[in-house]
């Protein structure tokens, strides 16, 4: 991390840690997850009370690329699970971007406060309403089964679109909160070409875009993210896993 110019400070507990973050205010939080005083999760769910303070990303470092080990660290709120075995060049791609994430947060909460304070704001909502995600994809096997499980789920409002319909920008562009693109079955310097498209448009600039690579294009990974990809899943697909971070972007998305 101090190579790639970040300024690191360390706790060795998670006691140390939560004191560390209410005196240090970090940019982001990277969690071992064998710390000696606390599981991992629950440290996760600790720090998350504190964002009231400001969201700050949180990533998990874990010893073993285990499935379960994920979904429990993202259900108690981290950003991010990375194994150790991951390249550092992704490692910080990821880090960038979850920076990317936190200064556009920082942004839209600065407007909404001054337009709140000038009075040109209606009162906030009380409730979150549905999102909505967009899938791109051709209609390969793997992309039908994505349908399959959005349209099983119901939680958010779900619609499936060509590559080529996403190059024309439309009147209802403007209620897509997340635009998942599946590379399985694109050419990937199409799908790279698609990527930056989705942000170029008013209307689509703040939807978040989650991309499903192949493990033959896993060594696009780190490129993808840097072309302001807000997350990406690579090689073989885990539902629930997948739906928790894509209802995660839905409900950042819908409260912006």
């Amino acid at each position: 991390m101090t190579a790639a110019f970040y300024r690191v400070v360390q706790a060795e507990t998670g006691v140390a840690a939560l004191s560390l973050i209410e005196a240090q205010k970090p940019d982001f939080v990277l969690l071992n997850d064998n710390l000696l005083d606390v599981e991992a999760t629950q440290l996760c769910a600790q720090i998350k009370s504190l964002e009231h303070r400001g969201w700050k990303p949180m990533v998990v470092f874990s010893h073993a690329d285990n499935l379960q080990g994920r979904l429990a660290a993202l259900q108690a709120g981290t950003d991010h699970v990375l194994t150790r075995q991951m390249e550092t060049n992704l490692m910080l791609a990821r880090l960038r971007s979850l920076l990317r994430a936190r200064d556009i947060e920082q942004e839209l909460g600065l407007r909404d406060c001054t337009t709140r304070t000038l009075c040109f704001i209606e009162p906030a909502k009380q409730f979150t309403p549905a999102g909505v995600v967009t899938l791109v994809c051709n209609h390969s096997s793997a992309s039908k089964s994505l349908i399959t499980l959005f349209d099983k789920t119901r939680q958010n409002s779900f619609e499936h679109i060509a590559p080529d319909s996403i190059m024309q920008e439309t009147a209802s562009d403007s209620r897509t909160d997340v635009y998942i693109l599946d590379l399985s079955a694109m050419d990937p310097q199409r799908g790279l070409s698609l990527l930056s498209n989705p942000k170029s448009h008013t209307r689509r600039r703040l939807a978040a875009t989650f991309v499903l690579l192949p493990n033959a294009h896993q060594d696009l990974a780190a490129h993808v993210l840097d072309l302001d990809a807000d997350d990406l899943m690579i090689g073989s697909i885990d539902s629930t896993e997948l739906r928790i971070l894509v209802e995660r972007d839905c409900i950042a998305q819908t409260r912006q």
